[in-house]
């Protein structure tokens, strides 16, 4: 019966009641091997499933789909694949769900699908939005893993993406590719601090100089582009966290931006970027008293 409440969800006249039984009955997929001659079919209307509306923007569906992401990790990774192709042409909204979806799984996961989950899907997002030379695919795989981004505030989020971030992010900046630069930054703007919360209090201190001195790199980039973005990464920083970064470094970073890139010759875009940038930063009312006068 769930499996062909299942193969009938994903059909053209299959409808949310459907979806909501199929969640409902879901614990049958364990009755089945995975990954058997069997299974095949049904693997076929799971991937028609990770991509259904139905599925993807409705609480029993993404309920379901997550359930589904962490049953075995050769079924995880073929869901993340399909996932994936579609993520150039999905709606912002969808993206977010899809981002609410791996999320789920990864809360409910353990041991090999953990790992999984971890490595071969969302750190594998992560190096696709710094690589890719698809800026809208760039976005677009942002836009999935603001989910977790927006859920810094619990340690184990923290801490898994400093951990999977630890070994694409930072070497990123020191690439020939601009558009890999700019993309990475972009990243870093969304996820600073890039930061293990149970860490000593000098590996903290080493990883925020880390990740200043590459703030710093980005305001002095040779490219415009990767300038501009560097702005609007600082100013969101200084915006956010103005209270953890040491003084002199916002004063540094405020000074270089309004009597340098304020004025910068080659780009009119850098300038546009500081003076929307600075109204950013004046959203912190501790920035005040340092741009007073400037």
């Amino acid at each position: 019966t769930m499996l062909y409440l299942l193969l009938r969800s994903v059909g053209e006249k299959g409808k949310l009641g459907d979806v909501k039984r199929v969640c409902a009955m879901r614990e049958a997929l364990l009755c089945i091997e995975i990954g058997g001659q069997s299974f095949q079919s049904v693997q076929e209307s799971l991937m028609r499933a990770a991509i259904h509306p139905n599925y993807v923007m409705h609480d029993d569906g993404r309920r379901f789909l997550g359930f589904v992401l962490s049953l075995q990790p050769h079924l995880t990774r073929s869901l993340h694949k399909t996932i994936k192709s579609q993520l150039p042409r999905c709606r912002k909204s969808m993206l977010v769900q899809y981002g609410e979806l791996y999320h789920t799984a990864w809360k409910r996961a353990t041991g090999p699908v953990l790992h999984t989950l971890e490595h071969d899907c969302l750190q594998d997002l992560a190096s696709h939005a710094i690589n890719t030379a698809s800026p809208p695919l760039s976005s677009a795989i942002r836009q999935v893993l603001s989910v977790f981004h927006s859920k810094k505030k619990f340690k184990a989020v923290d801490e898994m993406l400093a951990r999977i971030y630890e070994p694409i992010l930072w070497r990123s900046f020191k690439v020939a590719n601009a558009s890999v630069r700019l993309q990475a930054a972009q990243l870093l703007a969304e996820a600073f601090p890039v930061q293990d919360p149970e860490a000593s209090a000098k590996d903290f201190e080493d990883g925020l100089t880390r990740q200043i001195t590459v703030l710093d790199g980005l305001l002095k980039d040779s490219v415009p582009g990767v300038r501009e973005v560097g702005v609007h990464c600082v100013c969101r920083v200084l915006s956010v966290y103005l209270e953890v970064l040491p003084l002199h470094t916002t004063t540094s970073f405020l000074a270089l931006m309004i009597k340098h890139l304020a004025v910068d010759s080659a780009a009119a875009s850098v300038r546009v970027a500081v003076l929307r940038g600075l109204g950013v930063v004046l959203d912190n009312h501790l920035s005040h008293p340092l741009l007073a006068g400037r």
